[in-house]
């Protein structure tokens, strides 16, 4: 895709100019070719797939079997983009292994490589000879795809013990704190198992900002990778939560909550995408606490979105003199990061023997709810007693006193 934050010892040319370029042409009008695979570091539909597509069409024709294999946004998704194209990403992470066949074309006549597929031999087209299929990287997917009981190898087995002893000398396996719930990666920030949601409010400004609303972060939501499971967290899940040691810095300083509004507003609206078939809630960029256009701010960011941040703020307030960026650190000298507000959060409240407390206390005051609603059930019981003996009498010649007062509404 057209990255524009790379570093200055490479070269991103844009796709727009590169199907323009004599070589994108020339190959295209003389290679020699049944069918044509993309590999696009971009969204399954992106617009600049479509870019690729319509430039190839207007030289090879509408029927060359054309295939993309995306990436970069992280899903499992496939879109058929036209009759003979269609655009495919395999999810995440090694989650997933994609399999994927296309046709090709042969004397003018596109035929499909794998013609038991299809229901009549002229049926060509993307939803019939455009294969594609998930599987969830794990063993025992994999058996059964493969209709095998056993994938053990020698050098297989090697592998996982070296893996398994480096893990270990790593302190990978260590465990760091207790999570409370299951905190999920693609849930909102307003649900209440949101990882974003609590990252912001409690990571970000419970534990290191200590409330203080006139400090506000915002980071790009990507910085994040997994879900954060309920119970044992070990410092292999930390990483696998936030993998990133991206440094923060401060951006700008008493910055007026609407330039803020102004600058960042669209990123940090939520849009609807699909993800597994499932419509799910995305934001690029999100910030804490809430911004009222009439205050002023101090604006932190991680260190891959300082150009950005910065850039957009100036557009709006039209100073291109930018703040430096200010370096944050921890009070025991290091930098902070991204994953070390993490790994600060819980050693501060996600403590296992806190987490054994804050149990036993809730029992504790479970009972003690129970015992106290016992008391009071009886004591009414007892006192309305006595009072229909009349031996609170002048208690309910106050009560009768009360009442009859006009004022008083029962």
């Amino acid at each position: 895709y057209n990255f524009d934050l790379h570093c200055n010892m490479t070269d991103v040319e844009h796709v727009e100019d590169v199907v323009q370029s004599d070589w994108f042409i020339n190959e295209l009008q003389n290679g020699q070719f049944n069918a044509i695979l993309f590999l696009a570091h971009m969204d399954v539909q992106d617009p600049l797939v479509y870019v690729l597509l319509n430039a190839t069409r207007s030289i090879v024709g509408h029927d060359m079997p054309i295939q993309f294999i995306t990436g970069h946004t992280h899903y499992r998704g496939f879109e058929i983009l036209d009759e003979y194209a269609t655009s495919f990403e395999a999810g995440r992470y090694l989650d997933t292994i994609g399999f994927v066949s296309f046709p090709v074309q042969k004397q003018n006549t596109t035929v499909d490589v794998m013609d038991h597929r299809n229901d009549t031999a002229n049926n060509t087209n993307a939803t019939t000879q455009f294969q594609h299929v998930f599987l969830d990287a794990n063993i025992d997917a994999l058996k059964a795809t493969l209709g095998v009981d056993d994938l053990t190898t020698a050098s297989g087995s090697a592998l996982s013990s070296l893996i398994k002893e480096t893990r270990q000398d790593l302190g990978l396996n260590d465990v760091i704190a207790c999570s409370p719930q299951h905190f999920h990666l693609e849930h909102d920030l307003d649900e209440k198992d949101s990882l974003l949601g609590l990252y912001l409010s409690d990571v970000v400004l419970r534990s290191w900002f200590a409330y203080n609303m006139s400090r506000v972060l915002i980071q790009a939501t990507g910085s994040f990778r997994y879900d954060l499971f309920e119970g044992n967290v070990t410092m292999d899940d930390a990483i696998a939560v936030a993998p990133f040691t991206d440094a923060i810095y401060q951006v700008s300083q008493l910055t007026s909550g609407s330039d803020i509004l102004q600058a960042f507003s669209n990123m940090t609206e939520t849009i609807n995408m699909t993800l597994d078939g499932r419509v799910v809630q995305y934001r690029e960029y999100a910030m804490t606490g809430t911004i009222h256009p009439d205050l002023y701010y101090d604006l932190y960011t991680q260190g891959f979105s300082v150009p950005l941040i910065q850039g957009k703020l100036a557009n709006v307030t039209g100073n291109f003199s930018l703040f430096s960026p200010v370096l944050q650190y921890h009070e025991d000298g290091t930098e902070i990061t991204v994953s070390s507000l993490w790994l600060d959060f819980m050693e501060k409240y996600w403590s296992c023997d806190d987490s054994s407390r804050v149990a036993v206390t809730n029992r504790w005051l479970f009972v003690l709810f129970s015992v106290s609603a016992c008391v009071v059930f009886f004591g009414y019981r007892y006192f309305s007693h006595k009072r229909h003996h009349g031996q609170t009498r002048r208690g309910y010649d106050n009560a009768v006193a009360i009442t009859e007062d006009e004022d008083m509404i029962i």
